[in-house]
């Protein structure tokens, strides 16, 4: 992880004891300087962030002349928080082939949020770096991801989901073996479906939906010049936006049932590496849900479950890189 800045000649290593981390943990770091030719360091900070990317809808209208119209547009918005700054070098000369290793522990904060930059509105990073100010006017910078995620309470109790859009003609149930904490793996549970009546089911089907939202911001007032012609924007609206991306999992086809039958349907949904985990900050969030879906053709009329959120964990094959 050496970052060469030949010009400063200083190069920079921030090592971390591990690559994945959990909320609570504490961040082992060894920062190491070296540089061939001596120099004079005025100061040397480092510092824990959390580094929030959030696409944001825009709405403004623009005034020009007489005339005026409205323009949307989409805008990437960082939101950083500084959670960890400390000054660790100043006003020292650091000899010709010299290696100056610093130790430093950081606790991660309880309640960090995960690691995700599989977003498709919202990427989430932590990131250690190291700023450094020589005599001679150089400023250095060198970052790394810290990768931070929560892991599933093996401890954490099954849970049933009870819920129907039509609990005259059918009961409809999810059960998961670890309520609402599932493994980093693969989402697996019971689908259970009580028959009130005979009825025919085409397809029987999970469904598991991931939706992204990104908090509105205030008003704002902006001046911009375009063309050579200065236009003066209101900005009306700073509006969030939404993502949503259903996965349908079908688990068997043409199944009959007859009134006060019970069928059960286990099932396991494999998630990758890639999977953005569940999210919650103050710009923005990534949900997961997850329901039941019986699909009848012939009466044009099908049955399912609520939408219950369910809680998924980074893989532990996750790894950012730099």
């Amino acid at each position: 992880m050496f970052n060469f800045l030949r010009s400063a000649k200083v190069d920079i290593d921030i090592s971390p004891d591990r690559s994945f981390y959990q909320p609570g943990d504490t961040l082992h770091l060894h920062v190491t300087l070296k540089n061939n030719q001596p120099v004079k360091i005025l100061r040397a900070h480092l510092r824990l962030r959390f580094l929030e990317s959030c696409l944001y809808e825009r709405e403004r209208m623009v005034y020009k002349n007489r005339d005026h119209h409205t323009e949307r547009y989409s805008q990437w918005t960082d939101n950083e928080e500084i959670y960890y700054e400390d000054e660790f070098l100043r006003d020292i000369v650091l000899e010709a082939h010299s290696v100056n290793t610093h130790v430093v522990d950081i606790l991660i904060p309880p309640n960090a949020q995960s690691s995700c930059t599989n977003g498709k509105i919202i990427h989430t990073r932590w990131l250690c770096d190291v700023f450094i100010q020589t005599a001679d006017k150089n400023r250095l910078h060198h970052e790394i991801p810290i990768n931070v995620g929560r892991h599933p309470d093996e401890a954490a109790n099954a849970i049933e989901f009870i819920t129907s859009d039509h609990p005259r003609d059918v009961q409809l149930s999810l059960r998961l073996p670890s309520g609402k904490q599932v493994s980093p793996q693969a989402v697996h549970g019971e689908f259970r479906i009580t028959a009130h009546h005979d009825f025919e089911a085409d397809i029987i089907k999970v469904e598991l939906t991931r939706r992204e939202t990104t908090l509105p911001g205030t008003q704002s007032e902006q001046t911009y010049e375009v063309a050579r012609l200065l236009i003066n924007s209101s900005e009306l609206n700073f509006h969030g936006a939404e993502f949503s991306q259903s996965f349908p999992y079908t688990l068997t086809k043409n199944v009959q049932f007859t009134g006060g039958e019970t069928k059960s349907f286990p099932f396991e949904i494999r998630l990758g590496a890639d999977t953005p985990p569940t999210i919650k900050t103050n710009f923005g969030s990534i949900r997961w849900t997850i329901k039941g879906v019986i699909e009848r053709k012939a009466s044009q009329r099908n049955f399912s479950s609520a939408d219950e959120e369910i809680i998924i964990y980074p893989g532990l094959l996750e790894i950012i890189q730099p």
